[in-house]
């Protein structure tokens, strides 16, 4: 008769060697629990911290009528940190209260989210330089990309790892993790198509908003050398002409100078497709060491379960600070709100800008100026000429 071969213990069970069974007390965690204590104590609270914050910054958006991309962004940054509140009992499953599917739901779900802020965004710059003449060609497309990256960003962070143990089985599942090499081989290359995207697009507004703060500027310096020419020609009170340029703020007020709203637009861009290079980097590292090193395998914790004796470390948190980052910098991108409606000398900039910024012979933006069509939406308008918000704030519905 055969002997029967012996089955590991479940995932985050340690094989009792001296009773020889499997205790639901001996767990990979047991011999590093203040550690893991301190894991889930930091995650925790942090993951609290950031859901009040964006609780908090979503009240605010609510409340004061803030943009429909900050809805959405903050919406999904209150899953992500809400997945961190909820993965701080057991984050690595070492502790066997969860079972390892979810506790990397939850760490997956929150991924995702950051994902999909980063898509948001990518579609939201492209809608801004999109050509008037084509904009309903545009549109398609553009809202074609989202559906596209937003189906397989889920489908790669929520459906891979249920559908995987739902073939191979879960006991065996959890240890011949294969599903990270799918994770791991597809994320960084949606991630470069969508950061790349966002990259490209972003530079465009930037480049698009300078020129129409430059060209602004110049026109002003044209109106003030207008008003001193009439001055000497007649002493009396000059009354406003129609064609008279309107500058973007007011001489007196204290607002932000556009030169520098224009490099926070920059700023936003460029961190963000920094901490993509980061995220697609560690994503690769991670892969080639699973793949090269621990040979598609969790080797070390199917030994703990099937032999015992182990002494399994608690694995840094490299994931979880990754995607607090994340959600900060999401938080620090879309934290402007407008309280009140822009002035009405900005709406009648409006006007003024988009026909100093007519197409001519030689425009001054690169790439074919301004027309006057691509500013009949009103989001686009509060977004592009309104020095005092953020780019993302001052988008309306």
């Amino acid at each position: 008769m055969a002997p029967s071969v012996r089955l590991p213990c479940p995932f985050g069970v340690a094989y009792d060697t001296i009773n020889e069974r499997c205790d639901p007390q001996n767990t990979y965690a047991s011999q590093h629990m203040t550690a893991y204590n301190a894991l889930r104590i930091t995650t925790g609270v942090l993951g609290l911290v950031a859901f009040l914050a964006c609780l908090r910054k979503f009240y605010l958006i609510r409340s004061t009528g803030g943009s429909s991309i900050q809805h959405r962004v903050y919406l999904l940054l209150l899953v992500a940190s809400l997945m961190h509140v909820a993965n701080c009992v057991d984050p690595y499953s070492y502790a066997s209260i969860y079972p390892p599917f979810l506790s990397a739901l939850f760490s997956d779900i929150c991924s995702a989210c950051l994902y999909s802020i980063l898509i948001l965004c990518a579609g939201f710059y492209a809608h801004l330089v999109a050509p008037a003449p084509d904009a309903a060609r545009a549109d398609f497309f553009i809202q074609g990309f989202l559906l596209c990256a937003l189906f397989l960003t889920w489908v790669i962070y929520v459906v891979v790892h249920p559908v995987y143990l739902a073939i191979a089985g879960t006991h065996a599942g959890n240890f011949l993790a294969w599903y990270i090499v799918m994770q791991y081989s597809m994320a960084p290359c949606l991630l470069v198509l969508v950061s790349s995207a966002a990259l490209v697009f972003g530079l465009q507004v930037y480049h698009r908003l300078k020129c129409i703060h430059e060209d602004n500027e110049h026109a002003a310096m044209i109106a003030v050398a207008r008003r001193r020419a009439d001055s000497v020609k007649s002493d009396t009170h000059r009354h406003n002409q129609p064609h008279d340029p309107i500058l973007l703020r007011e001489e007196s007020s204290n607002d932000q100078h556009p030169t520098d709203f224009d490099r926070r637009i920059l700023w936003v861009v460029v961190l963000n497709e920094l901490y993509a290079l980061v995220v697609i980097l560690l994503q690769m590292w991670r892969l080639i060491d699973f793949v090269v090193v621990d040979q598609c395998s969790l080797d070390r914790a199917r030994q703990c379960s099937s032999r015992g004796d182990c002494d399994l470390p608690i694995p840094f948190p490299a994931v979880a600070i990754v995607q607090f980052s994340g959600i900060a910098l999401a938080y620090w991108s879309f934290r402007k709100t407008r309280t009140t409606a822009p002035p009405p000398s900005l709406a009648r900039a409006a006007s003024l800008s988009a026909s100093l910024l007519e197409p001519d012979p030689s425009p001054t933006c690169g790439g074919g100026a301004v027309s006057s069509d691509e500013y009949s939406n009103e989001s686009s308008l509060a977004l592009l000429l309104d020095s005092k918000t953020s780019l993302q704030a001052a988008v309306s519905a």
